[in-house]
């Protein structure tokens, strides 16, 4: 929802309940405002078209009512800082909306590792007891090509799961160049060869 489209509601809820209140808030009434400059200014904050002449018409009076009024209440500060609050709250909105979307879509991530790793565990288990029957039987048994797929599965999870927590996607196998991890982001160093050692030379 934008700034102008709260603006109707907000308004209509200080008319109901909040309009003989006094507030600091430059959108509320200011103290020794009187009631019906007020009435006039809350008119004029949730305009679309803010007009200083169309309150007067929209309250039953004349064009030039607020002339005097509005500006000694300053009206139009008042209804920018009115836009900017609106603005923060917004903001405000969606950043709490990111953040609940970012931990809906980690939970997913660990979900799928969860699965992933316990079907890959079953696997690994059964093609062991496999292995053991074709051993005993003299016969080499046929590849299982669903254990690719589990991998594919736990790689998704880990590389949503990272994303959502700022982190590179990808781990970088090398040995020891400087890489980018994302962008615009750091360069570090990785280790990460085949045998499990680091290279000979470095520390």
């Amino acid at each position: 929802m934008g700034a102008r489209d709260q603006r109707q509601s907000d308004g209509g809820r200080t008319k109901n309940s909040r309009i003989r209140e006094i507030s600091s808030a430059p959108w509320e009434r200011q103290p020794k405002e009187r009631l019906v400059d007020f009435e006039g200014f809350v008119v004029y904050r949730d305009m679309s078209n803010r007009s200083v002449e169309a309150v007067g018409i929209a309250l039953g009076k004349k064009a030039d009512s607020f002339g005097s009024t509005s500006q000694r209440w300053k009206w139009v500060d008042r209804a920018l800082a009115w836009d900017n609050e609106l603005d923060r709250r917004v903001r405000e909105a969606e950043a709490d909306a990111l953040v609940k979307m970012r931990e809906r879509q980690i939970n997913i991530a660990l979900g799928m590792q969860t699965a992933a790793g316990s079907e890959l565990k079953a696997l690994v288990d059964t093609v062991k007891s496999l292995d053991a029957q074709a051993e005993m039987a003299g016969i080499k048994r046929a590849p299982f090509l669903k254990m690719r797929d589990l991998v594919r599965m736990i790689e998704a999870g880990t590389k949503l799961e990272r994303l959502n927590r700022d982190q590179p996607s990808d781990i970088i196998e090398g040995t020891g160049t400087v890489v980018p991890i994302a962008p615009g982001g750091a360069q570090v160093v990785m280790y990460w060869p085949k045998n499990g050692n680091k290279p000979k030379g470095r520390t």
